[in-house]
This record gives structure tokens, C-alpha cells and sequence, in this order.
């Protein structure tokens, strides 16, 4: 609200008396001196032989006295008249005592009659003074720019405010059609817009620009207003039109701010909540219904532990007495409940929401689901604890793998060198050379077992010249050691260039290899098998087919207990640990086809 000017109010016309002119000492000594006055005009006029009728002066004396000190002063002149009047005027010799006394009373009578006139005018015109001025400091103090115009739409009135806006001063715009002082255009197209003056005079009505209206000050600035004008009326008659407008440029801007946030409120994916310092919910937004279930309608009004398991409910007494204290909780981390029952895991921040007057009236909630962020932590910790055990399983592959070579094969092949030995010492027990060929040939199997285990656990191949020539030669070697038809098959053409892979990788995909053949050997009774590795985009493809037996299958995974056990559990794991995936398409009588795919990197190297 902006103030009228304190000068303005001043120039005012018909201004409050003073309060010396209103003290009785002055109103009845300005009626004596005005008695006294006249009594001695008339005196002097007399002395100069000047004739003058002595009640016009009295007249004047008597108004002066009641206009300027109210009614008692009035009456005392007229008294003071008309005492004089008895005492020095003589009564005419034809004039009666009864039409003398009838006379001097009459005559007080009119006096008495003006005294009340003009001291009632007065205080009537000085009310009049008093609410058109109020009118006026009211008009100018309001915080709306208002203009006056008479019903030619001439400028009569602008108080501060418009004087502000329109730049303007009133002596300027007093006369003035109102479109030279207030000009509007559209805000969207810029097209002028009608002088609202001119639909009131019209219509008789009150009526409003349309909305989006700017105002163009003096100096060329564009406000963007709201007003509206009404007629200004008199028996019925219009004398003028009041318009009423103001600046709304920060309503506009805070109703701009107040519709982006409540944009971003309502899309953000987090539940963003507010509750009263009871706990019960007083808004929701999308987020909310998203991550919980409930619709708005469903929980507004209703107490916020409706979203906790029954073992969290202690929680929230704790939470609201710290909002009273105007405290805020950060990243909070706990439990709550989903409409249809499940349990999330949330992460919560709460604030205090104030008042105008800062007082805490409630809490404002932010609520950010981190079920899915736990089950990938999950993951991955599961994925490198994976990672640890498969790292722990080669190590000991590989010391198993030194032992077998360096102390248990050194001692076979020994042994078997001492049987050769025996052998060659012929004897003439023939059992006993035939018992003795028995040994050594069995030796030698063991060596030789011995030997392709240890090479199985540490292949030396995949080390030094890679997966694709490292899964040759164990198929190739598998092949040889068990009599079964297997054969392996790239799409890298050139035997020298392949596939660069990472070392995991490669170590995982060479175990998937074996656990697959292992489980041919085992269980499927096959006499063929293929073995694939296929680059396509960014994914290594590997194919383990056999034409054996087959097995029930559940889900993707086949029949763990039946069939496959441990392998093909130890195969998914690998898989999953090289965030691939791992299936099995098999069936009673038709074989089993294993089918691994591995996202990689597109490159290859020379490895020679």
C-alpha cells in the first residue's frame, strides 16, 4: 500500500480549522469585536451626516460571527443587537408599546433564524469538506492506481499510484481524454485494446480489460496490469467513470515460480509429501502414487503411518518432534510399506514448512525408493564376491595343477621308469612278467591322466596364445582322451588374429567350455559334439551342442538335481559373473544345446 502525499492533503481546499479558531475565547471574542465594530461604523457614519440603513451591517456582522464562530457567537450577536437597538433607539410616536415590543421581538427572531442557518451551512459544508477529503486520502493512500474521468472521459482525478504507473502527474492528465493518459495493449499479440470508459458509458455497467492486458507508461514501459472500471452515478445519471488497476508483475512472476514448482513437484519421480504436525498427509504427488500405489484420494487426510510396516510405526513420533524444534532429517535411511504390501527401502529427508509469521505449521517429506539401488548393491557385491571365488578357484586350480605336474607326476613318471626297468629284467616266471606289463601299462595311463589333468586345470595354450587356440587344442585333447567325436569352430578365418578379449573373459568362457564337456562325458552319452564361438556385434557367442540323451528341463535353467548338477550351476554363475547370459535347450532323446552370450569389446589383436 503506498501513501498519499502529505502535501497534497494540505492544499485540500476548505481546510480544518486550527485549534486556537475553534478555542470559545476567540469565537465569542470575534463576535464582540464584530458587535463593537458595526456599533462604532455606525456611530462614525452618523457624526459625518453619512445615513446608512444599520441592518445591513448588522446583517453581515451576525454572518460573519456564525460562519466563522458557529452558533452561540451568532446568537450573542444578535442579542447584543438587539439590546442595543432597545436601549438607544427610540420608539416612533405612532407606534404602539404592543407594535414596538412585536417589532424588537420579530426582529430578534430573524436573528436567532440566520444565527441557526448559517451556523448549520457551515458545519453541513464543513462535513462535506471532511468526507470528500477523507474520500480523497483514501483514494490516494489505497495501494491500486484508480483515475476519475467525467462522462466525456476527461481525466478528472489520479491518485499517486496511477501517477506512478502511467507517469503522469495529475495537474498534467486533468483534462485529458483517459486513452492520452492510459494506454493498453494485448501482452501476447500487441494489438491495442478499448478504452474501458467507453463499455461503462455504454453498458452502464462495470466491466474489466481482458487478461494478458499491459499498460504503456509515458516513457515507453510495458506493466503488465488487471483493473476494472464502473460507473460513477448520481440519481440514477452517470457523472463519470473510477478505473481501478494495478501493477501485477509479481503476481505474475510468483504465480510463474509457484506453477514451476508445483511442475517439478508433480513429475518428479521422488514421492515428495507434506503433512501436518500431526502426521497426517496434506498433499501427494505422482512420485508418491508411483513408488507407494496409493492415489491422492486415497491417503490426503489419513496419518502418514499408513505408509510404515508395523514395526516402523515408533519411528514417526520421533520424526515430528523434531520438525517441531524446526529440525530437518537427512537422507534417512529406512523402511516402508507399498500399497499392496511389499516392503521398500527408502531414503528419507524431512523439513520444517513455515508460516508467514515463521512458526512450524507441518513437514514437507521427500521420499526416494532405493529398493533397486540396494538389489544392484546386492548384485554387485554378490558379483564380486563371485569374483573372488572363481579368482580363489583357479589360484588353487593352478596349485593343484603345480603339484600334480611337479611332485605327483615327477614321482609317476619314476615309478614308471622303474617298471620299464623290471621289464627288461626277464625272468623265467611268466605270471610274474605278465603281472609286471600289467603294472607298467597301467602306469602309464595314470601318467598320462595325470598329465592331461594338469594341463586341464592350467592350459598353458590359453595363457600364451589365446581362447580361440587354447579351446582347440582341449577339445581336440578332450576328444583324444575320452574317444568322442568333438570338434570346435570359429568365425575368425585367420588362426593368428582373434578375438581380444579381456583375461576374465577368457578364463570364464575356456570353464564353461570344460563344465559343458564334462557333463557330456558324464551324463549324456553322446557321440558327437560341437563346439562354436561366434563374434556378433559387441557379444561373444559360444555353442556347446551334443546328439546324446538329453534331460528334463525346468524353467531355463534345465533339472539341476536330475542332470547337470553343480556344472550347470557353476556355468549361470560364470555367465552372470560376465554379466551374460547362460540357456540350455535340451530335451529327452534329442541332446543338449548350451547357448552363452558374453558382451565384449569389438577388437581383435596380433598375438603372434
Amino acid at each position: 500500500m503506498n501513501g498519499g502525499s502529505p502535501i497534497k492533503l494540505l492544499q485540500a481546499p476548505n481546510p480544518e480549522p486550527t485549534p486556537w479558531q475553534e478555542h470559545w475565547l476567540f469565537r465569542y471574542g470575534l463576535a464582540i469585536l464584530l458587535v463593537a465594530a458595526t456599533i462604532g461604523l455606525s456611530l462614525v457614519l452618523t457624526r459625518l451626516g453619512i445615513k446608512l440603513n444599520f441592518t445591513i451591517p448588522v446583517v453581515l456582522a451576525l454572518v460573519a460571527a456564525a460562519w466563522y464562530g458557529g452558533r452561540g457567537p451568532g446568537l450573542l450577536v444578535g442579542v447584543l443587537f438587539q439590546a442595543t437597538t432597545i436601549i438607544y433607539a427610540k420608539i416612533p410616536d405612532d407606534t404602539t408599546m404592543a407594535a414596538a415590543i412585536f417589532g424588537y421581538f420579530s426582529t430578534f427572531c430573524l436573528y436567532v433564524f440566520m444565527a441557526v442557518l448559517i451556523s448549520g451551512l457551515r458545519n453541513i459544508l464543513r462535513r462535506l469538506s471532511e468526507q470528500r477529503d477523507l474520500l480523497k486520502v483514501t483514494l490516494s493512500s489505497i495501494g491500486d492506481a484508480v483515475i476519475a474521468t467525467d462522462k466525456t472521459g476527461q481525466v478528472t482525478f489520479m491518485n499517486s499510484m496511477a501517477e506512478e504507473l502511467t507517469g503522469w502527474d495529475e495537474s498534467g492528465a486533468k483534462g485529458r481524454q483517459l486513452t492520452d493518459v492510459f494506454h493498453t495493449v494485448d501482452e501476447e499479440s500487441g494489438r491495442v485494446i478499448s478504452n474501458p470508459v467507453e463499455r461503462v458509458l455504454e453498458t452502464g455497467t462495470a466491466a474489466g480489460l481482458a487478461n494478458h492486458t499491459k499498460l504503456i507508461s509515458r516513457s515507453g514501459k510495458r506493466i503488465p496490469i488487471d483493473n476494472s472500471a464502473a460507473p460513477i452515478k448520481h440519481d440514477h445519471e452517470i457523472k463519470g467513470v473510477v478505473l481501478v488497476f494495478s501493477d501485477v508483475t509479481e503476481r505474475k512472476l510468483a504465480g510463474a515460480v509457484s506453477a514451476k514448482l508445483a511442475s517439478i513437484v508433480e513429475s518428479s519421480s521422488d514421492a515428495i509429501i507434506s503433512k501436518d504436525l500431526n502426521g497426517i498427509i496434506t498433499s501427494w504427488n505422482m512420485g508418491a502414487e508411483q513408488i507407494f500405489g496409493y492415489t491422492a484420494e486415497e491417503v490426503v487426510g489419513k496419518s502418514v503411518t499408513i505408509l510404515m510396516p508395523p514395526d516402523r510405526v515408533d519411528e514417526e513420533p520421533a520424526i515430528l518432534e523434531s520438525i517441531r524444534r524446526g529440525e530437518g532429517i537427512d537422507h534417512y535411511e529406512t523402511i516402508r510399506q507399498h500399497k499392496d504390501g511389499r516392503l521398500l527401502d527408502i531414503s528419507l529427508n524431512v523439513s520444517p514448512v513455515y508460516d508467514s509469521q515463521g512458526k512450524v505449521i507441518g513437514a514437507s517429506k521427500i521420499a526416494r525408493d532405493m529398493t533397486q539401488r540396494k538389489l544392484a548393491e546386492s548384485a554387485i557385491r554378490e558379483r564380486e564376491t563371485m569374483q573372488r571365488i572363481v579368482e580363489a578357484q583357479e589360484a588353487e586350480r593352478h596349485r593343484i595343477a603345480r603339484d600334480l605336474h611337479d611332485h605327483l607326476g615327477q614321482k609317476m613318471t619314476a615309478l614308471r621308469l622303474r617298471i620299464q626297468g623290471l621289464t627288461e629284467s626277464k625272468t623265467d616266471d611268466r605270471a610274474l612278467d605278465q603281472a609286471i606289463g600289467e603294472v607298467q601299462e597301467s602306469a602309464s595311463y595314470i601318467d598320462r591322466d595325470i598329465g592331461f589333468l594338469s594341463w586341464e586345470l592350467r592350459p598353458t595354450e590359453l595363457e600364451n596364445l589365446g581362447l580361440i587356440n587354447a579351446l582347440r587344442s582341449f577339445v581336440r585333447e578332450w576328444s583324444g582322451q575320452y574317444g568322442i567325436t568333438a570338434e570346435f569352430h570359429s568365425t575368425t578365418t585367420d588362426p593368428v588374429n582373434e578375438i581380444l578379449l579381456d583375461k576374465n573373459i577368457e578364463t570364464n568362457l575356456y570353464r564353461i567350455v570344460q563344465e559343458a564337456l564334462n557333463n557330456v562325458l558324464k551324463h549324456a552319452q553322446a557321440r558327437n559334439v560341437n563346439v562354436l564361438l561366434h563374434q556378433r556385434d559387441n557379444h561373444i557367442i559360444l555353442v556347446v551342442e551334443d546328439d546324446g540323451l538329453g534331460f528334463e528341463r525346468e524353467n531355463n535353467s534345465g533339472d539341476l538335481t536330475k542332470r547337470g548338477g553343480l556344472g550347470l550351476v557353476g556355468m549361470h554363475e560364470r555367465a552372470a559373473l560376465l554379466r551374460g547370459s547362460l540357456e540350455i535347450d535340451t530335451w529327452p532323446g534329442v541332446g543338449t544345446t548350451i547357448l552363452a552370450t558374453i558382451p565384449v569389446a569389438s577388437k581383435t589383436t596380433d598375438r603372434r
